[in-house]
């Protein structure tokens, strides 16, 4: 049980590496022929297995309605050998797939022009961007789009690499996709002719005041040699500033995003990762580049995996400050090894941490200044509020004070005296306090936001020495913005308030709020072990998050000597993840 709460633990911070058609990882192809080393697979082939495919085979022949090739049948005993996983990440590719994959990384492809990454909710394909000029813009496709088919054949649950190829196809053949829209009550149908393009991932101009917008769309092999393009071209024009636009970017090459982060971070590590045996490996810069100007990173809920590498160091060496939502959330990463026969394999081989060693998968980088987009006033006369917050500011509570664009003012502090006075004392709550009260979705995400900027407040008055002030702010937030109307979240900050709370000596009122989040943790492990076996394989990474949630609650638990409590839930924790684990192994 040990080694799992070292696991679980591991996911809590999470973060992705990923390839740049939507979020896949992709660290190079590795030509692999084949060992077998006593490993926890070594009965799939024995004789009783391959008497059954036998069998099925046989029965396929005989009844199955149509005609059915050896070799699809071939191909699809390895596909279904990497499903059995339950990763989404990890996938077959035959020799034509590897082919049309590296031909993407590589900048030409033939497709309608939209950027894909898998909605975890929903586990369909969602557009992240649109790029400019293409078949989807002239379709009409929108960002954020879930795509349910592809022609006839539905995309729930495939893997993303096989949707992207079920889009793409030969240059002035048509693709119909079937499209749910937020918004919108019923199906839209789109036609969309495929064409040849060139994937121009890097688009630059200059803002006023000499401030240089760079826009990375995906971190692909032509990605490097146009950002230095752009970068020297601002240099040239005088840039005073730099934003770097992240929005919508799914992600693409390691070797990518680190190349770019070279050419503006200092000295030291880039990203590392491990794999399961502990093995590290570490991507570092040299520091001969560094930025010389202030820098602002735009970054949104599609910013994915390469992405969140570049925005965790930026965070992480405190160079730039990030504007916008919180970032996807995916921190493991993927190999293509490819096999003798020019087919391959991509599977999930470890995870990676950012300069400070967190791990973001499942719960991405929060970013410092958090704006939603407003994408009605976008439609209506093209401004873009995100990238109008391009002159910063200083942190006085769930306002910002704006300030000078320059290093200084860059440095994103929080001015603790200030923001104590305008949550304690000016900003009104709107009667969120009330019991009953009907908070709409909008609303909620405010009343998270407003949390979230709490327990900022109290982090910051405790690294003060001002426990008294913590203490009253903590008790503030509850007064106003109470469990009984927005339910204590990871994603609303209750963590950090439990735990401060048991830094200020108050462990009644931590335990309230750890007992809550722990209790939802499990009720979702309940839930997930309710489902029958191939529902539970296909939810294993929602299963195992969760879990990995209620590891870190009772580590919390254990850390302030809340024993009792801590003993509670680590022994359902231990059963209900062995039952997990006993469960897949009979997979």
């Amino acid at each position: 049980m040990e080694n799992k709460r070292v696991f679980a633990g591991g996911l809590i911070a999470g973060a992705v590496l990923t390839l740049a058609v939507g979020g896949c990882a992709f660290v190079g192809v590795t030509l692999y022929q084949g060992t077998k080393n006593g490993s926890s697979l070594e009965e799939v082939g024995n004789k009783t297995t391959m008497e059954k495919v036998n069998v099925l085979e046989g029965m396929i022949d005989d009844y199955y309605l149509e005609d059915v090739s050896a070799e699809d049948l071939e191909q699809g005993v390895y596909k279904g050998l990497l499903d059995a996983l339950g990763d989404p990440y990890s996938v077959y590719y035959t020799a034509d797939e590897l082919e049309t994959l590296q031909e993407k990384t590589q900048g030409i492809y033939y497709g309608i022009g939209a950027r894909v990454s898998l909605d975890t909710e929903t586990q369909l394909p969602k557009i992240a961007s649109v790029i400019s000029g293409t078949p989807a813009e002239e379709a009409g496709l929108m960002a954020n789009d879930l795509l349910y088919k592809a022609d006839d054949t539905e995309l729930q649950g495939m893997d993303l690499s096989s949707a992207v190829a079920l889009i793409r196809g030969e240059e002035g053949t048509t693709v119909h996709l079937t499209v749910i829209r937020s918004g919108e009550s019923n199906y839209l149908e789109f036609d969309v002719v495929r064409r040849k393009l060139a994937n121009e991932t890097v688009t630059s101009k200059m803002l006023d005041d000499n401030m240089a917008y760079i826009q990375i769309q995906e971190f692909d092999d032509v990605t490097l040699d146009q950002f230095t393009e752009a970068l020297d071209n601002a240099r040239s024009e005088g840039m005073e500033g730099l934003i770097i636009d992240l929005r919508g970017n799914p992600g693409g090459n390691l070797s990518t995003v680190c190349d770019i982060c070279r050419e503006l971070l200092p000295k030291g590590l880039i990203v590392y990762t491990e794999d399961k045996y502990g093995n590290r490996e570490e991507y570092s810069c040299d520091g001969t580049n560094p930025l010389e100007v202030p820098l602002v990173v735009l970054v949104d809920g599609n910013s994915a995996s390469a992405s969140e590498i570049m925005s965790g160091a930026v965070k992480d060496y405190g160079i730039g400050t990030l504007v916008g939502t919180t970032t996807y959330g995916k921190g493991i990463v993927q190999r293509i090894m490819q096999l003798t026969d020019n087919s391959a394999v991509k599977l999930t081989v470890s995870k990676y941490y950012t300069p400070k060693g967190n791990n973001i998968h499942k719960i991405g980088i929060e970013p410092d200044v958090e704006v939603e987009f407003d994408a009605q006033a976008y439609v209506e006369d093209g401004t873009d509020n995100q990238l109008n917050m391009r002159e910063h500011f200083i942190q006085e509570g769930l306002t910002y004070r704006f300030t000078p664009f320059d290093t200084e003012a860059l440095g994103a502090t929080i001015d603790s005296e200030k923001m104590y006075d305008n949550l304690m004392n000016k900003f009104k709550f709107g009667g969120i306090d009330k019991p009953g009260i009907y908070i709409d979705e909008n609303v909620m995400r405010m009343c998270y936001t407003h949390r979230r900027i709490f327990t900022q407040l109290v982090g910051q008055l405790i690294k003060e020495g001002k426990k008294d002030k913590a203490l009253a702010a903590l008790d503030y937030a509850e007064k106003m913005i109470p469990a009984i109307n927005v339910p204590y979240d990871w994603a609303n900050g209750a963590f950090q308030m439990a735990e401060s709370y048991y830094q200020l000596g108050q462990n009644e009122k931590a335990n309230k709020i750890i007992d809550e989040l722990a209790n939802k943790s499990l009720e979702y492990m309940i839930w997930y072990l309710s489902l029958n076996d191939n529902q539970l394989a296909i939810a294993s990474e929602n299963f195992v998050y969760n879990a990995s949630l209620l590891d870190a609650e009772v580590r919390l638990m254990e850390k302030y000597k809340s024993e009792e409590l801590a003993k509670h839930y680590s022994t359902q924790l231990d059963q209900l993840y062995n039952e997990y684990v006993t469960r897949m192994k009979g997979k």
